[in-house]
C-alpha cells in the first residue's frame, strides 16, 4: 500500500504496522519532507489477512487499515 502524508516541516515518524490481534508486527522509522509525501510500504513478507497502521511524529497521528490478499 502507499501512504500519502503532507506535513507542514520535516519530521521523523514511527510507521507501524499491526495485526488484527495488535501485534507490531513491522516497525519502521522514516523521515518526512515538507510538503507531500508518498511513502509506498511493501508489504509481500505479510500473510494475508487485515493489518492496521500507525504513522505518528511528535505532533501527529494518522491511522488506518489495509487488508492483505495473495
Amino acid at each position: 500500500f502507499v501512504l500519502k502524508i503532507f506535513s507542514d516541516e520535516e519530521q521523523n515518524f514511527v510507521l507501524s504496522i499491526s495485526d488484527v490481534n495488535g501485534k507490531i508486527v513491522d516497525r519502521k522509522n522514516l523521515t518526512i519532507n515538507k510538503g507531500e509525501n508518498i511513502i509506498p510500504y511493501d508489504g509481500s513478507m505479510l500473510s494475508s489477512g487485515l493489518y492496521f497502521y500507525q504513522a505518528a511524529t511528535l505532533n501527529h497521528t494518522l491511522t488506518g487499515k489495509v487488508i492483505k490478499s495473495n
